[in-house]
């Protein structure tokens, strides 16, 4: 199969982070571990790091100081990624991004002499607003038609992923290959002593919880997921509500809560190693992005057995068991709320593996494919 680098820019707490790292500890599936190049800022260890070299994996990074013209930085690090491909003979190199500028890194792989490039696509949209992002689009749109003539294989996390980074043609022609977000199941799956000691461990035994998990940025609307969680506790005051994650916006996100007054209901732990036993704790995941792929801890907290209220930007593949309920971003946060709160109070079976494995979600299914491609 030959040596693999996974290019995926950072090993912080995210979904496409989370997913990569999970088919690194497939050792029944994957004979070597892969090796991983991030793209970062300074040299501190990332979340998920350690678990990665634990496998035998190589964690090779290339540091923007952030010093100099910002042109001979960009070719600074490219000429570092041409080196690492070409000195590490890696065979395989696949690239996990969402835009077309990951074009740039496929085709320099493919000069390094990697004999395959994967590129991946893990979402829906282009980051930011204003002038600079209609340009991205726009340029976006132009270039995706190029990318069978420079990607081995094209992979998407989602058909609307797929639609978005290659081309709605591309994956109606069956060009581009349905990568099922798999996770390992048996660390999610419900357990009521599991689901009883977090919930003791957050103080809230007796409590409604709401929970969110992703990165503090505007994709993950978290402006608008404090101010349903507000509306719920006007209700319900037996509402509390646990963030996970890091990112830019966490700051302001805490002043947000100070300044309505719930801080005593609203925690921010941060980034745990043990999310997967914090969802068991909760009763209902809220989350309305503005844009996704398809989000690994939207079948982390179905495979948890608990409520999912999403956006309906959000790809409706993310849909496997009957606990995704689905909102539009135009409603406002008290009709958000009131259904959130409807969700609270039905009964409903927490055990949903059966479902997750059917689906074809657990991370030995996509493996196995993943293999395949790799080995083609």
């Amino acid at each position: 199969m030959g040596k693999i680098l996974q290019l995926v820019y950072d090993l912080n707490c995210g979904g496409v982070e989370a997913f990569v790292t999970n088919l690194n500890s497939c050792e029944d599936v994957f004979d070597e571990p892969f090796d991983f190049l991030l793209f970062t800022y300074n040299n501190e260890e990332q979340f998920f790091e350690k678990k990665n070299r634990s496998r035998g994996s190589k964690i090779i990074k290339i540091i923007d100081d952030g010093n100099g013209n910002a042109v001979f930085r960009f070719l600074k690090r490219r000429k570092k990624f041409y080196d690492i491909v070409r000195n590490g003979k890696y065979e395989i190199v696949h690239i996990h991004k969402e835009t077309v500028s990951c074009m740039v890194e496929a085709i320099i792989a493919k000069m390094a002499g990697a004999k395959k490039v994967i590129v991946h696509s893990h979402n829906t949209h282009v980051a930011g607003t204003g002038k600079r992002a209609v340009i991205e689009k726009k340029i976006h749109y132009i270039i995706r038609g190029f990318w069978p003539l420079i990607a081995d294989y094209m992979c998407a996390c989602s058909s609307e992923a797929g639609n978005w980074l290659f081309g709605r043609k591309n994956v109606e022609k069956g060009k581009v290959e349905i990568l099922k977000n798999g996770i390992i199941g048996t660390q999610y799956y419900y357990n009521k002593n599991t689901r009883n000691e977090y919930r003791e461990k957050l103080g809230w035994q007796n409590n409604l919880i709401v929970g969110h998990v992703g990165r503090f940025s505007e994709q993950k609307n978290h402006t608008f997921l404090i101010d349903v969680i507000a509306e719920m506790y006007k209700v319900n005051p037996s509402v509390r509500a646990v963030l996970f994650g890091i990112g830019d916006l966490k700051n302001d996100m805490e002043q947000k809560v100070e300044q309505l007054g719930l801080k005593s209901i609203i925690k921010f732990p941060g980034t745990s190693p043990e999310i997967n036993k914090y969802l068991q704790a909760m009763d209902l995941f809220l989350f309305p992005s503005l844009y996704e792929g398809l989000p690994v801890v939207g079948i982390e907290a179905q495979a948890a057995g608990i409520w999912v209220l999403a956006s309906d930007t959000i790809s409706p593949e993310l849909k496997i068991t009957d606990k995704v309920h689905w909102m539009s971003l135009s409603k406002p946060a008290s009709c958000w709320a009131e259904k959130g709160l409807e969700l609270l109070n039905q009964v409903s079976e927490r055990d949903t593996a059966l479902e997750i494995k059917e689906a074809g979600y657990d991370i030995e299914f996509t493996a196995k494919r993943l293999k395949d491609i790799y080995e083609s």
